[in-house]
């Protein structure tokens, strides 16, 4: 990247084995101010198609300094989160965003 004059920076602030809640109240302080990429792996953690973990993870996101690209990590059974992320969609709240379904 420096060859190309963009600074990269990577901040893996990675967990295992923890559901979005509490780290979805607290997104600034756990991944930095100005972060352009925020992801989670809800498939892992979040069993029984819950909303409110990945809805409180997407409000905080979008209100971070940078509004960074959400990337969800998902599965396939998880309607109801996906359903809630298209509606952040349609309703322009979300500007960038990427979800990846698995089985």
């Amino acid at each position: 990247m420096a060859l190309l004059g963009i600074k990269f920076e990577v901040r893996n602030a990675a967990i295992g084995g923890i559901p979005s809640f509490p780290y979805g109240w607290c997104m600034p302080e756990f991944l930095g101010y100005d972060a352009d990429l925020i992801s989670w792996d809800h498939s892992m953690n979040e069993a029984g198609d819950l909303v409110g973990g990945l809805e409180a993870y997407v409000r905080h996101g979008i209100q971070m300094e940078h509004q960074p690209l959400i990337f969800v990590k998902d599965t396939h059974m998880a309607t109801k989160r996906r359903a809630m992320l298209q509606k952040y969609i349609d309703d322009g709240v979300i500007l960038d965003s990427f979800l990846l379904v698995t089985d």
